[in-house]
């Protein structure tokens, strides 16, 4: 499993999602900045970032319906 955020969850990785592109401990420091990047890679319609990583049956609904189990979750 990868850690985006360190197993820890303390130490940012920065590696770059390849879902939604948001870089880990720069464009998801704060809830803020979680909110308005997960708001911008709506407004986008859900691309990949890196579509070549895209599994065949992802769809944004699945992606979506994850995040109140993680405590990434401005929104919880």
């Amino acid at each position: 499993m990868n850690f985006p955020w360190g197993e820890g969850g303390t130490k940012p990785s920065f590696e770059i999602c390849a879902c939604c592109g948001v870089e880990f401990g720069n464009d998801d420091a704060t809830p803020t900045a979680v909110r308005r990047a997960r708001e911008k890679w709506m407004r986008q319609g859900y691309e990949w970032a890196d579509p070549t990583r895209k599994p065949f049956d992802w769809t944004p609904e699945s992606q979506l319906s994850r995040l109140k189990e993680t405590a990434w979750d401005p929104w919880a």
